[in-house]
């Protein structure tokens, strides 16, 4: 299995510590003044938006944020659902500073609905994703995101497909390959909260 990774399926799989991931974004973000962090996430059921969501808790409480429950928006990794959530975002008497979409989508979605209304990225509201898609490094601003290693997942997966077909198991395993925070422009310190 790429990516997805599902400890109850006892098939090997491939990809990163969407935990580890989700908990090192927040906790950049808190090194830059953010507190306040809305988080959009992807389909409920999904295996790495569970993870995800469980890193951005984790990082939460270690802001000291104990209750999320009101910066949590459903997305389901689509454009429009992440300009969805951005707008029930903008519906709040009290903004976040920050949002952290569980993917690239959703968080380029929600990216243009805050510039629809006049909000500037990353001065009003700072913006990061998950993936670092092609489209991410040319949105405007640029998309600070977490990078995954496509290429090495899919050969590692490939290799394993193969060695499934040659009948070499290659057991239960779960491989984890490491992941990077791409720093670009949609991302700016929070000086005041």
């Amino acid at each position: 299995m790429a990516c997805e990774y599902d400890a109850v399926i006892p098939i090997p799989g491939v990809g990163i510590d969407n935990t580890g991931a989700a908990l090192e974004t927040v906790r950049y973000l808190g090194a830059q003044g953010h507190s306040r962090i809305a988080y959009i996430n992807g389909p409920a059921d999904s295996p790495l938006c569970k993870d995800r969501m469980a890193g951005y808790r984790s990082g939460m409480k270690e802001l000291g944020v104990r209750n999320t429950q009101s910066l949590v928006y459903s997305g389901d990794f689509s454009l429009d659902s992440g300009a969805a959530a951005a707008a029930a975002i903008l519906d709040n008497k009290v903004l976040p500073t920050a949002i952290l979409a569980a993917n690239d989508a959703m968080a380029i979605g929600a990216l243009q609905v805050l510039k629809k209304q006049g909000l500037r990225v990353p001065e009003d509201i700072s913006m990061v994703g998950f993936d670092d898609i092609k489209f991410a490094a040319y949105c405007d601003p640029p998309l600070t995101t977490i990078r995954q290693p496509r290429n090495e997942i899919g050969e590692l997966s490939m290799q394993m497909m193969l060695d499934i077909l040659n009948g070499v198991s290659p057991g239960t395993q779960r491989h984890e390959l490491p992941h990077t925070l791409v720093e670009r422009e949609s991302v700016a310190r929070q000086t005041a909260q």
